[in-house]
């Protein structure tokens, strides 16, 4: 594949979007944990700042990354042309807008629908255009990303409003589908690239158990946007039990040793505590002051997944070797640690909730700071 710009960041949606999650994964965490211990004050428009702080982490972090691995992937899976030069640059520049439009005080309703709403919905026109010619992951991800939409909608009905139900539906929305993404996500590389590094140590998942761990997540994510109680939980725990039993069958002795697949393993492995810890919420209120079921899944499923997708590809699509160094191996145990404190400080330690928040994030961005140090040599080089 001929890449036709002779600017390397704007070759290849990795090298564009990459940064740009790498920096609001230090930029969002850290001024929340400023903005809730009381060192600084929000004065963005639109939204309260915990509203802002999920958006920018859903919008802001996450689909940066989504869109750097499906842009760059996508154009493999199907040989069409990536997207480079000026339209990836637009693209980006799209995304800055839409984070200033929630940052800024504009005082205008439609200036900040016509400033948020745009990135997300070029995005998924291309993504329909590049998948043109794979009709299975068309129609996947054509719905997750119509989803988004939906989400990124109910956001700004909420603004428009002031309706609280509008940014619950965003919300559930946004972060349901994120875990379905991952769930299909990760059934396809986890195998493949454990297949690729240790040939003789084959993974065989029945079909039912892949087929369960997709459905349940879906289940979930619909699930909790029309109904509470006990089938809300019975489905979480479901949900749950169906990654745990999925992991189990990815787990061989010998990946334990390679932290390019570790970090991808652990990463899933936090995503069953989540539906687990949603599940424990709904039966011990008490453990849902801290959010720290939600804090499973954002800074330890998406934390770790970030993590090892982003080191992959760029190593991988750089041509050069698929392996963790001490900066990666530091960065991936950083953001561990910080997850690890987020999560479960809170749970058996509740006074500690602020100190936790405030080490947790510091930890999770250090290893955010670790990634960006190491890889922007790479991503502004040929």
């Amino acid at each position: 594949m001929k890449i036709q710009t002779s600017l390397p960041i704007v070759s290849m949606s990795f090298r564009t979007f990459f940064p740009l999650a790498a920096l609001a994964a230090i930029l969002y965490p850290t001024l929340m944990a400023s903005i809730s211990t009381g060192s600084l004050a929000y004065s963005g428009f639109m939204i309260n700042a915990l509203a802002w702080h999920g958006h920018e982490m859903i919008f802001g972090f996450t689909l940066a990354l989504v869109v750097g691995f499906l842009f760059t992937a996508g154009s493999h899976w199907t040989g069409n042309p990536p997207l480079q030069g000026k339209h990836l640059a637009g693209l980006a520049g799209l995304w800055i807008l839409e984070r200033l439009a929630f940052a800024l005080p504009l005082g205008n309703l439609w200036l900040f629908t016509a400033m948020t709403l745009p990135f997300l919905i070029v995005v998924l026109a291309y993504m329909i255009h590049m998948l043109r010619g794979s009709r299975k992951n068309l129609i996947v991800f054509s719905f997750l990303l119509s989803c988004l939409l939906a989400s990124k909608s109910f956001y700004i009905l909420h603004v428009w409003t002031n309706d609280v139900s509008y940014l619950m539906y965003a919300k559930t929305l946004g972060l349901g589908t994120f875990k379905v993404m991952i769930v299909i996500i990760a059934g396809r590389i986890i195998p493949f690239f454990s297949k690729k590094r240790f040939p003789d140590y084959p993974i065989s998942v029945p079909s039912w158990v892949n087929g369960g761990a997709i459905a349940s997540a879906l289940g979930v994510m619909f699930l909790q946007l029309v109904v509470e109680g006990n089938v809300l939980t019975t489905f979480f725990v479901i949900s749950a039990l169906f990654q745990f039993l999925r992991l189990s069958f990815w787990t061989r002795r010998k990946f334990f040793s390679e932290p390019m697949l570790l970090i991808l393993w652990l990463g899933y492995l936090w995503l069953g505590l989540h539906f687990a810890l949603e599940a424990g919420v709904r039966l011990f209120p008490v453990w849902g002051f801290a959010q720290s079921a939600l804090h499973a899944f954002g800074a330890g499923t998406l934390g770790l997944f970030a993590m090892g997708m982003m080191s992959r590809v760029s190593l991988g699509h750089t041509q050069r070797p698929i392996k963790a160094d001490g900066f990666l191996v530091a960065a991936f145990l950083c953001v561990f640690i910080g997850a690890l404190i987020r999560v479960g400080v809170p749970l058996f330690e509740p006074n500690f909730f602020l100190s936790s928040m405030h080490y947790g994030s510091g930890f999770w961005t250090l290893g955010f700071l670790i990634l960006l140090f190491k890889f922007i040599p790479i991503w502004l080089r040929a």
